[in-house]
């Protein structure tokens, strides 16, 4: 009798969590079983045969007892006949232990035993996962059961590169919202990049290697029908939705494009779910009338004043006011710019030793809460909030927004500039 064991990943609600395959070779009649039960067990016991003897091994004769401890919530599928499969080449002795136990091993495998491509966000998200996985090795890729010398899974995933953003204002805007992970709401004219410009931030969003294995083992254990990128909600989408894409990127970002197309529903319950996911960013783009020309230098707005106060009913103050940044996106005349990561990075490591977090997911009750915000610069806020009729919900985003800026400049006070800049991004997309 041998025993082998291997280490894997699987999918749970809460993420990707790691397990156990167990093999037991014994003598007697040819007989496989798998002690977990489910609807997948019979499908996976095939399988299991079948990638061995198209892998060109053997299939051990005598009795196979299979077993592999999930993590809570985990559910049986294909994805394991990876891991048991190595279990029983390593029990028959087909395959030597350091091909097989010293790594940790997640993939699917096709009937001749080769893997399925994985996700490039499973991918990184394994990679990060070497304390999470309990074995002596870090995960790593395999091509195909025939390859003893797998390649380790990094090197399968490449580095994103810096997102390509619009010169000028939208750079400097992405630098900030990128800066504090702050909630962002651009509008502009068509054409110009809004929605290429708001992905390009998604990609880049700041997140920390444990919220970034749980979110794309969350992606792939229920995703969401219609979503193509892992951040975008689609248009069309109700508010059941929403709520749940919010937390399968809690600690991330959901864009919503053409936020007035959405649906009433979606857009009725945004306000309440912005404040009950405070950890999950939102970037939405809009056009400022059906047109999207109003307010637009090139071109002027053909829409009917009836026209636009409709439109600006779709976009109500509440849920304006739960955004740190209210922005237009201006069309610009010169060729994209790569944004600079390095200032942002050097901010998210403030705010990480200053409180933890970032500056947007901040819980405070008040002006008085905020970190570096005086005296002398809350009565100012104040003072110009109650001129331009913000709300007190609106003034405590600039003073986030306003906390972040004084983080890029490596200061620990916000001085009177950040306080003008802040203030200065609070522009209503009803105004044009």
């Amino acid at each position: 009798m041998s025993i082998a064991r291997v280490q894997s990943l699987c999918l749970t609600p809460d993420g990707i969590r790691p397990c156990t395959a167990r093999a037991q070779i014994q003598g007697g009649l040819p007989l496989t079983r798998l002690l977990n039960r489910g609807r997948n067990a019979a499908s996976l016991r095939e399988r299991i045969r079948s990638v061995i003897k198209g892998a060109g091994y053997r299939y051990p004769s005598g009795r196979v007892t299979l077993d592999i401890e999930l993590a809570r919530g985990g559910r049986l599928d294909d994805g394991h006949a990876l891991p048991l499969a190595l279990a029983v080449l390593l029990a028959s002795d087909q395959i030597t232990t350091a091909a097989g136990a010293q790594h940790t091993w997640f993939g699917e495998l096709n009937l001749d035993g080769s893997l399925l491509p994985l996700d490039p966000d499973l991918v990184l998200a394994c990679g990060n996962l070497q304390n999470l996985a309990g074995g002596t090795g870090a995960p790593h890729f395999l091509a195909s059961l025939r390859q003893l010398d797998p390649t380790p899974m990094t090197a399968t995933a490449p580095a994103p590169s810096a997102p390509s953003l619009m010169p000028g204002w939208p750079t400097e805007l992405a630098t900030w919202v990128l800066s504090g992970g702050h909630s962002t709401l651009v509008y502009g004219e068509p054409g110009v990049g809004k929605s290429g410009w708001s992905h390009g931030l998604c990609a880049h969003w700041p997140e920390s290697p444990r919220v970034r294995a749980r979110r794309a083992g969350k992606r792939l254990f229920a995703s969401t029908p219609g979503v193509s990128d892992p951040w975008r909600l689609p248009v069309g989408a109700n508010a059941r939705q929403l709520a749940h894409w919010q937390h399968l990127q809690r600690g991330h970002v959901v864009a919503l494009d053409d936020l007035p197309l959405h649906s009433q529903g979606l857009r009725d319950a945004l306000p309440e779910r912005m404040d009950l996911e405070p950890q999950t960013a939102t970037l939405a783009t809009a056009n400022p009338c059906p047109c999207g020309w109003l307010g637009s230098p090139r071109k002027a707005c053909r829409c009917n004043p009836a026209t636009r106060r409709r439109w600006q009913r779709q976009l109500p103050p509440p849920l304006i006011d739960r955004f740190d940044l209210v922005a237009r996106y201006e069309y610009g005349e010169a060729g994209p710019r790569p944004i600079d990561m390095r200032p942002i990075r050097t901010s998210w490591v403030r705010q990480q030793q200053r409180q933890g977090c970032l500056n947007a997911q901040l819980t405070c009750a008040g002006l008085n809460d905020v970190p570096g915000l005086g005296q002398s610069m809350t009565r100012a806020l104040r003072l110009h909030g109650n001129r331009l009729g913000l709300s007190g919900r609106a003034q405590l985003k600039c003073a986030l927004v306003a906390r972040t800026l004084a983080d890029l400049a490596g200061r620990d006070a916000i001085c009177e500039d950040d306080l003008q800049t802040a203030i200065g991004l609070r522009a209503s997309p009803h105004e044009g």
